[in-house]
């Protein structure tokens, strides 16, 4: 198991590609660009800014090594913000392309991922960088729903979702949501009856977005680690 959360901890860690993965499924991962002052605001004041910024660097390298070593599919990260970021040169080292996304709100830049992937892939799952819940068995259980349904959503604890998974574009599920509020998972389920589409829910997992959050974060080895050595930092 890897237990370093420090750049070169983690990339020992996930060095060695992952075992059988299947070309037909693709998993990409959406991150925002690590600008200080940008990313986790709202864990301010709690936290300062710098300390931010280490929060969101955390999480992004944890989601990807679950990801990556889950071996079920071939990797891509999608970057709100200049992919040309050093940051990212973490994932090209191991092989994975990185990309910018494009487009306008999120549902807008999701959904023209998740067609371009679905261009060369037959199912296309796509996970933020907030949720350290993630798995590999959640990841398996996300493909084998797409066997049975269109869409699949990993919902998450504060009304949004941590997952949503395609195996053809409905560019429709992702129109006219109120991104960012509490409305989001609901507000999905009403488009996907009204567009008569078939979709799977899997468990309830939790992001990590506000001070409050930090105390699921220390269910984790990699959490409890990175939270003591924030603490001694402050």
């Amino acid at each position: 198991m890897c237990r370093g959360f420090l750049p070169a901890a983690w990339l020992i860690c996930i060095m060695a590609p992952p075992p059988d993965s299947h070309a037909k499924h693709l998993l990409l991962q959406f991150a925002r660009e690590p600008v200080l002052g940008e990313v986790k605001t709202r864990m301010q004041p709690y936290l300062t800014a710098e300390q931010s910024l280490e929060l969101h660097q955390f999480l992004v390298r944890q989601v990807f090594t679950t990801v990556h070593q889950s071996g079920l599919a071939a990797v891509e990260v999608w970057v709100a913000g200049d992919s040309g970021n050093h940051f990212f040169d973490e994932f090209r080292k191991v092989g994975v392309e990185v990309h910018q996304q494009w487009g306008g709100d999120l549902g807008s830049r999701m959904n023209d991922a998740i067609s371009i992937g679905l261009s060369y892939a037959e199912k296309v799952v796509l996970v933020g960088s907030d949720c350290v819940a993630l798995s590999a068995d959640y990841l398996g259980q996300a493909y084998a729903a797409l066997d049975h349904s269109e869409v699949v959503f990993g919902p998450a604890e504060d009304g949004g979702y941590v997952l949503v998974g395609m195996n053809k574009s409905i560019s429709g599920v992702f129109s006219d949501i109120d991104w960012g509020t509490a409305a989001v998972m609901q507000q999905s389920r009403e488009y996907c009856l009204k567009l008569g589409v078939v979709w799977k829910e899997l468990d309830v997992l939790f992001d990590i977005d506000r001070p409050e959050d930090l105390t699921q974060l220390q269910l984790f080895t990699a959490g409890r680690q990175f939270m003591a050595e924030l603490k001694t930092s402050r």
